[in-house]
C-alpha cells in the first residue's frame, strides 16, 4: 500500500512510503524544483511542482496524508491605549502576566478591561467557530491548511485525504524509523529510544482551553512496531504574542509575558508545561532576523555557524555584545537547556540507554556533538531529516500505523 506524506509548512516536501515493505520510495522537496529557498506555500503557491514534474499524478497512491505546523491563531488584545496613558498600561501588563494566558484567564482580562479588549477569534467554548474568508471553519480546522493539502491530493488524483493535528510526533516517527534502535543488526536486537523533539513551534495542541500554545519541546519513548509515547511535552505562546498587541501597546508585552509563571498539567499520561518562555528554536530564528540573515527568521545554521567564531565570555568585565558573541550565548544556553530535556527523558525512562534528536534544533551539529561527552553512557542517533520535511515521512508512517490498527485519524 502507497501512502504519501505532504508537509505544508516550511521545508515544504511530499515523501511516498510503502507500508508492505516499510520502505520510504521518495522524499522531494518543494524548493528543489521552484528554485526558491525557504519556499512556503500559501493560497496563491499552493500545488505542488514536484507532483506535476514527477509525473506522480499518473499513479496515484491509495492513501494521502498532510502535515503542518499549524497556522490557527486565536487573536486578541487591546486598543484605544494612550502612548501617554503609562499608568493604564502597566497595569496591564502587570495583570496579564499574573498567568499563564488560558481560555479562562483570558475572559477574566476581557472582562476587566473591556473597554480596550479587542477580540478577532470566536468565542471558542460556546461558539467554536470561526469566519475565514467567507465560510465558517472549526476551531480544530485550519482553513489554509486545509486548503493546501487538498489542493495536492487533487493533483494526485484523490478525493479524500488525512489531516490530524500533530507535528512533534511526526518528528519522532521519521526519527525513530531511519535509526538503528528501530532496525537492529546481526548482534542486537531492536530496540527503545528516549526521543527529545525541539522546534521553533508545531502543533497548537489543548486549543479549546490553552489557545496559542504551539509544542516546542516534547520527549516521546520510541519502540518496536507502535506509536511514540508522549511522556512530557512544553507548549508556548510565545510565538503568538507578538499578535496580541496594538500599535498603541507598549513594545514591553513580550518581554514582560515571557516570565509568567508556568503552568503543568496531566493530559492522557504526558506532563504537559503551559509556558510563555521562547524555545531555543525561537532564540536562533530570533537572532537570524535581529542579525539580519534571513528577514523571516529562518537561517538558524548562520547563527550556529557564527556561534562558532567568537566565545562568549559571561565574566568579561564588559560585556561582548557583538553579533558572533551574541550568536554563541545563543548556542551556550541552547546547550545547557537540551541537556536538560535529555536528562528529564533519563529520568523518566532509566533502563533506556538510546537517545534520538529530532525536529529543527537537531541540525545543531556543533551542539549535538557535545552531548556525547556530557552523556558518555548514552548512545546518541540524529535524526537525518531533522526539519520539517521529515513530518511528511513520519506523517506517513503515522497513517500506515494507524490503518494496520483500524484506528481513525
Amino acid at each position: 500500500m502507497k501512502i504519501i506524506g505532504y508537509n505544508s509548512s516550511h521545508d515544504t516536501c511530499i515523501a511516498q512510503f510503502d507500508s508492505d515493505s516499510w520502505e520510504v520510495d521518495f522524499l522531494y522537496y518543494e524548493d528543489r524544483f521552484r528554485r526558491a529557498k525557504h519556499f512556503s506555500p500559501d493560497y496563491d503557491h499552493n500545488h505542488s511542482h514536484a507532483v506535476e514534474r514527477m509525473k506522480l499524478k499518473d499513479s496515484p497512491p491509495d492513501h494521502f496524508i498532510g502535515a503542518s505546523f499549524d497556522r490557527r491563531v486565536y487573536d486578541w488584545g487591546f486598543e484605544n491605549l494612550s502612548q501617554e496613558n503609562r499608568k493604564l498600561q502597566r497595569e496591564i501588563l502587570a495583570f496579564c502576566k499574573e498567568e499563564q494566558l488560558t481560555y479562562e484567564r483570558i475572559q477574566v482580562i476581557k472582562e476587566k478591561y473591556k473597554e480596550h479588549f479587542m477580540e478577532w477569534g470566536e468565542n471558542i467554548k460556546n461558539n467554536p467557530t470561526y469566519n475565514y474568508d467567507g465560510v465558517d471553519y472549526s476551531y480544530t480546522e485550519s482553513p489554509i491548511d486545509d486548503s493546501l493539502h487538498a489542493t495536492v491530493a487533487k493533483q494526485l488524483g484523490l478525493t479524500e485525504y488525512h489531516y490530524e493535528v500533530e507535528h512533534h510526533l511526526y518528528h519522532a516517527e521519521c526519527g525513530y524509523y531511519f535509526s538503528d534502535y528501530r532496525k537492529g543488526d546481526e548482534f542486537n536486537d531492536p530496540e527503545s529510544a528516549i526521543c527529545i523533539v525541539q522546534d521553533g513551534g508545531g502543533a497548537v495542541r489543548l486549543c479549546e482551553d490553552y489557545p496559542n500554545y504551539q509544542e516546542v519541546e516534547s520527549i516521546y519513548l520510541c519502540s518496536p512496531d507502535s506509536k511514540p509515547e508522549l511522556q512530557w511535552q512544553r507548549l508556548s505562546n510565545y510565538r503568538s504574542i507578538d499578535s496580541m498587541g496594538s500599535r498603541d501597546f507598549p513594545n514591553e508585552l513580550k518581554s514582560a509575558l515571557a516570565y509568567t509563571p508556568e503552568l503543568t498539567i496531566e493530559h492522557d499520561g504526558a506532563e504537559i508545561v503551559i509556558s510563555s518562555a521562547p524555545s531555543s528554536g525561537m532564540n536562533f530564528s530570533a537572532a537570524s532576523m535581529y542579525f539580519g540573515f534571513d528577514k523571516l527568521g529562518r537561517a538558524a545554521g548562520k547563527v550556529m555557524g557564527a556561534a562558532a567564531i567568537h566565545y562568549y565570555n559571561q565574566d568579561a568585565y564588559s560585556p561582548d555584545i557583538s553579533t558572533h558573541a551574541v550568536c554563541n550565548l545563543v548556542e551556550q544556553k541552547a546547550y545547557d537547556y537540551t541537556c536538560t530535556l535529555i536528562q528529564k527523558g533519563i529520568d523518566l525512562n532509566p533502563d533506556c540507554k538510546n537517545i534520538l534528536l529530532s525536529g529543527g534544533y537537531a541540525l545543531n551539529c556543533t551542539n549535538n556533538a557535545k552531548y556525547l561527552t556530557a552523556f558518555p553512557d548514552y548512545q546518541f542517533f540524529v535524526d537525518p531529516v531533522a526539519n520539517d520535511a521529515g513530518t511528511a515521512i513520519g506523517s506517513a508512517i503515522r497513517l500506515a500505523r494507524a490503518i494496520n490498527v483500524g484506528e481513525e485519524i
